[in-house]
């Protein structure tokens, strides 16, 4: 037996080693992808540790917060980073760390997710790092040990709280595994962020608590016991929960052996505790007290938060309703606002619902057997433990979310993840038969792996990807080149719409190829409208190039590169041709708008499409008359009839027609005024509504009706008309009712007395 329980730990380390080596490349591959700073405030968490490691001093909460508003943070984990970047030359972080303004323009990014990078990047941050580029992934390095060290602990936090038996063997190990493998856990262990060390010393502290009840130490263990919650106080204020947990535990332990001096007991575990954590975190305190005038600066912290300070704070239904959003974040909503797809959430909630399941069928076997055998119960004391360190947790957490902004973030509640983490461990272990609880656990651990493998790829690089630019091939081939220039900095290479119809609501699909013909100083945005035939405005879209990943800025003057845009259109647009216009407008300029080289406008026009929508019933004509266009024996058009009327107070005709299918191309209409000789006396060739409406945007049963200003002369005495292709010059073969052709495609009609002159 004892050689079968050394070839289980042998395996177990073998697992655990395993585990931690992938846990360690999915956190460097987080590392190299994930952009420098665009983790949640981690420009300021930086340089915090910069300021330590330049001065050697702590920070001066007043004088210093211009530097960073991080600085109100206990100063162990930025300790630790300056040590590792100290040795490294980071002169260059102040160029490198230009805040980007589109980011905080409330007009083109109010919900932070049109403009993903906070910050101005630059090719200093590529590979070979150098400078301060390199010295902030050694400092995320730094973040990824914690993080493994993170994952030790809660597998042995697991071997300390669940009974061992051949029902939970899996436990310890499927509990590390799912931390180890959680995408938002990997994410936090590979930014510079306090967030990991306190998540790490509270495993720490839980780890050692658990450890005290087991091995029954005494007042030693309990000084360690101070010292390690100091720690987590020096790594973030959250630690100060910690002294719930432990003062549950001296409750416990004193009570163990009960004896008339059991209160004496109590307290000198109680001053132990505070002596341990004096030697620790007491330094820091008391420099606070004298500095500041509190342990804890909180006038200087309060200042510093004051701008996130909610107005009015969350109701308790508002809190309610952020919950599925919090919820979400714990294995998702990787960096700011990066979120999985829905399906993904689901499968988690899921997972989460399963682990659920299985927690109350062990709570309830524990009671029946606890009951059948009549033996007393005892308090598991490790597991409430970590009960009253989540709910002390949960408790602060729930002041933090009440009364500052950008808060429905689980990260901040990962300190606790022992606990969530060893219960879903317990809850999937609870399957049976055997075989379905190892195949469950093997999917669900297989599919988080791909799903964190996959994360850097699918979610971090697309949203921060920057343009590629043309060749010169590629350039030379664009089609019908626009080169119109705004303001002689920014040239439109090319425009074009993807779209030839779209429905109301929906949204028009835009290709701009986008050049800078001088460094820009500012960051430009384009403008796209439509509007239809009457002028009203039907839809306009104010944004940053490339989905607001390439300010203009950036980049490099002489290039052209593609990008693409989605214009919505007002779901009460009605049916019929509109018109795409773009600007540019500068946010610092006057006028903002940049003028359109060599022209009197500062508007472009792209082209037309069409809004498509219900057909639209139209007047029957005056005169009736009947005749079918075709293309190779394709019923594409018909004349209905022709009227007497007036356009532009000048005479003018106006043709009834009526699409039988969609043309496949733009045809000209040709109008022969003919006297009775049978000599052309004038005519007219163009496309319908003066090319406002060209056959190729027809629809199928859709009735148009074509004005022409036309002067018929007194010799008139017919019409000749018919469509060809302006390309070819070939017609449309013309047909009668009947169904016998005209010829030359040309149909005749003698004009009636209520239109002859």
């Amino acid at each position: 037996m004892a050689e079968q329980t050394v070839t289980q730990r042998a395996r177990d380390r073998l697992m655990m080693g395993g585990l931690l080596v992938i846990f360690a490349l999915l956190s460097l591959l987080y590392n190299i992808t994930q952009p420098m700073f665009e983790a949640p405030d981690e420009g300021d968490h930086f340089a915090y540790a910069d300021l330590l490691a330049r001065t050697g001093r702590l920070p001066d909460l007043t004088a210093d917060l211009t530097t960073s508003h991080e600085i109100i943070q206990p100063p162990l984990y930025y300790t630790l980073v300056a040590a590792v970047i100290a040795p490294i030359h980071r002169g260059n972080l102040t160029a490198i760390t230009h805040l980007n303004p589109d980011w905080f323009d409330a007009d083109v990014n109010a919900d932070h997710r049109s403009v993903t990078n906070q910050y101005m990047h630059t090719t200093a941050e590529v590979f070979p790092y150098q400078g301060a580029a390199l010295a902030v992934h050694v400092a995320r390095a730094l973040s990824t040990l914690l993080g493994a060290l993170t994952i030790v602990l809660v597998y042995a936090i697991a071997r300390l709280t669940v009974a061992m038996t051949p029902a939970t063997r899996l436990v310890p190990m499927l509990a590390a595994a799912v931390v180890a493998l959680n995408p938002k856990f990997i994410h936090v262990s590979s930014i510079v962020s306090n967030d990991i060390a306190i998540t790490f010393s509270a495993t720490l502290a839980c780890w050692w608590m658990a450890r005290l009840w087991k091995t029954e130490r005494q007042r030693a263990g309990y000084v360690i016991l101070g010292g390690l919650i100091g720690i987590a106080i020096l790594c973030k204020v959250t630690g100060l929960g910690l002294l719930a947990p432990a003062g549950m535990l001296i409750v416990f332990a004193s009570l163990r052996n009960p004896v008339p001096r059991e209160f004496a007991a109590f307290a000198r575990r109680g001053l132990a505790v505070a002596a341990g954590l004096l030697v620790t975190a007491g330094p820091w305190l008391g420099y606070n007290l004298v500095q500041y005038g509190h342990p804890l600066a909180w006038a200087q912290v309060q200042a510093a938060n004051q701008s996130l300070l909610r107005a009015p704070p969350l109701t308790l239904i508002q809190m309610i309703q952020s919950i599925p959003d919090i919820a979400i974040s714990y294995w998702g909503v990787i960096g700011i606002g990066l979120r999985y797809p829905a399906w993904v959430n689901w499968i988690f909630t899921a997972l989460l619902a399963f682990a659920v399941i299985g927690i109350v069928i062990r709570i309830t076997g524990f009671v029946k057997n606890t009951q059948r055998s009549g033996a007393p119960r005892e308090w598991p004391v490790p597991i409430v433990i970590l009960l009253v360190w989540e709910m002390a947790l949960l408790a602060s957490y729930v002041v933090w979310l009440r009364d500052y902004i950008a808060t429905e973030n689980s990260r901040l509640i990962f300190p606790g993840i022992s606990l969530i983490a060893c219960a879903v461990a317990v809850g999937w272990t609870a399957l049976r038969p055997r075989w379905l609880q190892l195949g469950f656990a093997g999917v669900a651990c297989a599919g988080m792996l791909v799903l964190s493998a996959l994360t850097p790829f699918v979610t971090v690089l697309p949203a921060f990807a920057t343009p590629v630019y043309l060749t010169d091939q590629q350039r030379a081939a664009l089609p019908g080149q626009t080169g119109v220039t705004f303001g002689g900095k920014i040239k439109l290479q090319h425009a074009q719409t993807e779209d030839r119809a779209v429905q109301p609501g929906e949204s028009l699909r835009v290709t701009l190829y986008w050049g800078a013909l001088q460094p820009l100083k500012q960051s430009y945005r384009a403008i796209l409208s439509a509007r239809d035939a009457q002028g009203q405005l039907i839809g306009r879209l104010e944004a940053i190039p490339f989905n607001g990943r390439f300010d203009t800025q950036r980049w490099e003057p002489g290039k052209v590169f593609r990008d693409e845009y989605r214009l919505p259109i007002d779901g009460a647009a009605r049916r019929g041709i509109a018109t795409l216009h773009i600007s540019v407008r500068g946010i610092y300029e006057t006028p903002p708008l940049l003028p359109i080289d060599n022209a009197a406008t500062d508007q472009f026009t792209i082209g037309q499409f069409k809004v498509l929508g219900a057909l639209q019933s139209v007047a029957a004509p005056q005169h009736p008359y009947t005749a079918v266009f075709a293309n190779a024996d394709k019923r594409l058009i018909q004349l209905d009839g022709i009227d007497l009327t007036a356009a532009d107070g000048k005479p003018a005709l106006a043709f009834h027609w009526r699409c039988l299918k969609q043309p496949d191309r733009d045809y000209t209409l040709f109008v022969h005024v003919i006297d009775r000789a049978g000599t052309i006396i004038s005519q007219q060739d163009a496309q319908p509504l003066n090319g406002a409406y060209p056959t190729g945007m027809w629809d199928a049963d859709e009735q148009i009706i074509d004005v022409r200003a036309m002067t018929l002369p007194a010799s008139a005495a017919s019409l000749r008309i018919g469509w060809y292709s302006p390309d070819t010059g070939a017609r449309l073969s013309a047909q009668r009712p009947d169904g016998s052709p005209w010829q030359d495609g040309a149909v005749i009609i003698a004009l009636p007395a209520a239109i002859a002159p």
